[in-house]
């Protein structure tokens, strides 16, 4: 378990028990690791709930065990002919199985080109973000996308520096990554945001949902390019929130994670997507 924060500044220094990204302890490999068995997130038990979120539970909505107790949604992509001329991408957003969290689950394609897993699990967050029920409420976005946290956590205090450049050029999907800093920066300090990486096809109820939402996005008709994306520099915050705004709490088994080895292939694959 871990947790880490973003803003204008970088996060401290990283050490095993404060960074999602340190390798194991144990030497082993995140292939490895990751074919151990694996168990779902608990959620709380109604019983432990405040009267409000209570309230909500019988809406359908679950929400993380610990307190703060955060509404629960599980974010997904997908691609069908990933990396291909004709590739098709949708995205997922499940907030639950009955009543009102049901009603708000989302099916989507994704717009405009280029039809890439990558952006699929980008967007089914800035849509979760964006149609979140009680956006006063803290949310605990689950996601199986490392590539979504990595932007997120690890790479953006250097793209804030750099002024949204690479060694290669321009970050990719620059456009989503900005939107997603303003919906995040957005929230107040009452209602941050966590994310909380799990394995995908890993026995997750949540996320198995949010897959087939994706994939049956993927075969939606085609939608055009979104043209409304919001950029952090055309927005202003409240001087007093503007830090508590951008903060994100981030919840994994560094086990997990890809290899340091790995992390560089996957900044080279983004760079000549």
């Amino acid at each position: 378990m871990a947790a880490a924060f973003i803003g204008g500044k970088a996060a401290p220094a990283p050490t095993e028990k404060t960074t999602p990204y340190a390798r194991p302890t144990n030497g082993s490999s995140s292939k490895s690791a990751a074919s151990a068995p694996d168990s779902p997130p608990r959620d709380a038990p109604d019983g432990s709930l405040p009267p409000k979120l209570k309230a909500l539970a019988a809406k359908g909505f679950t929400f993380s065990r610990s307190a703060p107790h955060r509404i629960v949604v599980y974010t997904d992509g997908s691609s069908l002919g990933n990396g291909k001329k004709k590739a098709r991408a949708g995205l997922g957003v499940f907030w639950g199985g009955e009543g009102e969290a049901y009603a708000a689950n989302l099916s989507e394609r994704v717009p405009g080109e280029p039809q890439t897993n990558n952006r699929g699990e980008l967007l089914s967050i800035i849509r979760a973000l964006e149609t979140c029920p009680y956006p006063d409420v803290p949310l605990e976005i689950r996601t199986d996308s490392q590539y979504s946290i990595n932007c997120i956590t690890k790479f953006l205090p250097g793209w804030l520096k750099n002024g949204w450049k690479t060694s290669t050029g321009e970050v990719k999907n620059v456009e989503m990554i900005k939107h997603l800093l303003v919906l995040l920066r957005r929230r107040g300090p009452d209602a941050q945001v966590k994310f909380k990486y799990v394995r995908g096809h890993a026995g997750h109820a949540g996320n198995e949902a949010a897959d087939r939402l994706a994939r049956m996005g993927s075969a939606s008709a085609e939608v055009a390019e979104r043209t409304d994306w919001l950029d952090p520099d055309d927005v202003e915050f409240p001087k007093a929130k503007a830090r508590t705004h951008s903060d994100v709490e981030v919840e994994i088994d560094p086990a997990w994670l890809m290899t340091d080895e790995e992390m560089l292939r996957l900044e080279k694959s983004l760079a000549d997507e």
